[in-house]
């Protein structure tokens, strides 16, 4: 079992769902808020896309070997649950490395 893959099935358990995958380079130094992120261009997709999804959570998955190789990132759906359950994802990450995503009232995404 790969580090994605019990993030996803641990995450599952408490809720959220899977919606992607992505990659962020150097994950020490790099803000998964930032706008040019893959992780928020993904989410932002995801959020114009799909009706339903109204909040997404990036967790950091296997963590590149240096700061010249790819991090990988998996969204997750996390509409509706409680805010607990959503800060207890950030724990799937060994080093609690995520960043929430949201629609404001003009339909820009928000890292919260």
């Amino acid at each position: 079992m790969t580090i994605s893959d019990h993030q996803i099935e641990e995450a599952s358990k408490m809720g959220a769902k899977l919606l992607g995958m992505t990659t962020i380079w150097n994950h020490r130094y790099s803000n998964l808020n930032g706008a040019r992120t893959n992780a928020f261009g993904l989410a932002t997709h995801l959020l114009n896309t799909y009706q339903n999804v109204k909040r997404v959570v990036a967790i950091v998955g296997a963590k590149g070997r240096s700061q010249h190789s790819a991090s990988q990132v998996v969204l997750f759906d996390v509409t509706g649950l409680d805010e607990m359950i959503v800060a207890n994802l950030s724990f799937l990450s060994n080093n609690h490395d995520c960043a929430s995503y949201e629609l404001d009232a003009q339909g820009n995404t928000e890292s919260l």
